[in-house]
């Protein structure tokens, strides 16, 4: 089974689960065949806390940040021409929120050479 473009465009930002662990996503919907909207918790930059990606006939994304509120919803920012690749990355620098877990590394040692 295929997944629908929505489920792709979810999986190329981490998928619903990363989503939803850094931003504290809800509302992870289809609003049609070729878009993704959620909304987040997390306070970002200018108050953005709604994403909308919709595939474009060019195969680019159209990556629209939102405000929403009980009475409406305000668009912020609008970037067209987005590659899959570039999904994060635009999110990241537009709202100032890491969709990335941190990494740990621990350090095991100076490796010794020679057997000393």
């Amino acid at each position: 089974m295929n997944a629908t473009i929505p489920e792709t465009i979810a999986a190329q930002m981490g998928g619903a689960g990363r989503l939803r662990m850094m931003l504290g996503a809800y509302n992870i919907v289809a609003a049609d065949d070729r878009t993704l909207e959620f909304r987040w918790k997390v306070r970002a930059q200018d108050r953005i806390n709604m994403l909308r990606v919709r595939l474009e006939a060019s195969d680019t994304y159209a990556v629209t940040f939102l405000r929403a509120w009980s009475s409406g919803i305000k668009e912020i920012d609008r970037y067209d021409g987005i590659y899959n690749d570039q999904l994060c990355e635009v999110f990241e620098r537009r709202t100032a929120l890491v969709l990335t877990p941190p990494r740990f590394v621990r350090n095991i040692g100076a490796a010794t050479v020679g057997g000393e």
